[in-house]
């Protein structure tokens, strides 16, 4: 069993210097032009081992030990939205995360009738009519 004191670490990993991370970013691309210039801002960054841009999907692939951070202000600096959807140990997906993000709109039909549609990124929006059985507060 592991003590409170011990610390468990990465062999791979420099004291102070953050692991090797494999982290996804969604980044608005519109030509070859777009990942271009996407690759080569990130490339420049020390710490970035690869980059793999997927422009059908727009979807970038970072290989590196930067914060997020760094890496998702050299995106933006190429004048494109980014977000991160994405980051984990590329040799364990057992350490990973990914980010599902959707949006819920509420409409208030009629007395008692509420209307709810969500959509996951770009997929198809679902719509739902609930009926309102109880309210909370006063």
């Amino acid at each position: 069993m592991v003590s409170p004191s011990t610390e468990l670490k990465n062999p791979d990993q420099r004291d102070g210097a953050l692991p090797e991370l494999l982290t996804e970013f969604m980044v608005d691309m519109k030509c070859e032009g777009c990942v271009s210039s996407v690759k080569s801002n990130l490339q420049k960054l020390d710490g970035i081992k690869n980059v793999d841009v997927d422009l059908s999907n727009q979807v970038v692939r970072v290989l590196g030990s930067l914060p997020v951070k760094t890496m998702l202000d050299a995106l933006e600096q190429t004048g494109r939205s980014a977000r991160l959807i994405g980051q984990g140990n590329p040799n364990d997906f057992l350490i990973s995360a990914a980010v599902a993000e959707f949006k819920v709109q509420l409409y208030l039909v009629s007395y008692g009738w509420l209307k709810l549609q969500w959509n996951w990124l770009e997929l198809k929006p679902v719509l739902v009519a609930c009926h309102l059985v109880s309210t909370v507060g006063p």
